[in-house]
């Protein structure tokens, strides 16, 4: 039985949604929601990722925010990007584990920070559907990375149906998470099929 919205409790703080509040009005565009990503889009990322084999890969988060889904992550080697250091301070205490850096992944000639894991794979919780014009660069920069051997994959949520990058790959709709404010889907790419995909599947959780 699903459990009712009463129930749908999340570790961020009261602190955290207002920290995360400010920097929406600060820039709705690049901000994206209102509140913080649900744990459980965190956790349904994170296994996804372990069941393809990658547990022991780093994950680098794009659009990292205050760490909601960061948190998820724990037990891997993770990097979190952002452009807002006043989200990026909150994702530090709420994230102890984690490392954090001021990127911007849109910027011509963006590169992956310096990790020690052998593979790495990248989330992204960037509002791609606000991009405007930067999107194109977003998909120019991932493609680009998906070209180095040691991304493993890549993962993307959207609050639409509908597949949210135009990028090379094999790529799933592999969940609607349903007890996220708003509901997300979340897409996965495995770079080295290096073919367009389609969405195949979509499951609920």
């Amino acid at each position: 039985m699903r459990s009712s919205s009463s129930k749908l409790t999340d570790p961020t703080t009261l602190e955290d949604r207002l920290v995360f509040f400010k920097a929406f009005l600060r820039s709705p565009l690049s901000t994206g929601s209102i509140t913080p990503s649900f744990k459980y889009l965190g956790r349904r990322m994170r296994r996804i990722i372990d069941e393809q084999g990658f547990a022991k890969s780093a994950i680098i988060e794009f659009g990292c925010g205050t760490g909601s889904v960061t948190r998820s992550f724990d037990g891997h080697e993770v990097i979190g990007l952002d452009l807002d250091e006043r989200l990026l301070a909150k994702a530090r205490r709420n994230c102890p584990f984690a490392r954090f850096e001021t990127a911007d992944v849109c910027a011509d000639g963006f590169e992956l920070p310096k990790f020690t894991s052998q593979r790495a794979y990248l989330v992204s919780c960037i509002p791609v559907v606000n991009l405007g014009e930067r999107r194109v660069i977003f998909e120019r920069n991932l493609q680009r990375l998906f070209e180095d051997s040691r991304v493993s994959g890549f993962l993307q949520f959207t609050y639409l149906p509908k597949r949210p990058l135009n990028l090379q790959g094999k790529v799933q709709r592999r969940n609607l998470v349903l007890r996220n404010l708003p509901p997300a889907f979340i897409y996965c790419w495995e770079p080295s099929q290096g073919t367009p995909g389609e969405a195949l599947t979509a499951e609920a959780s």
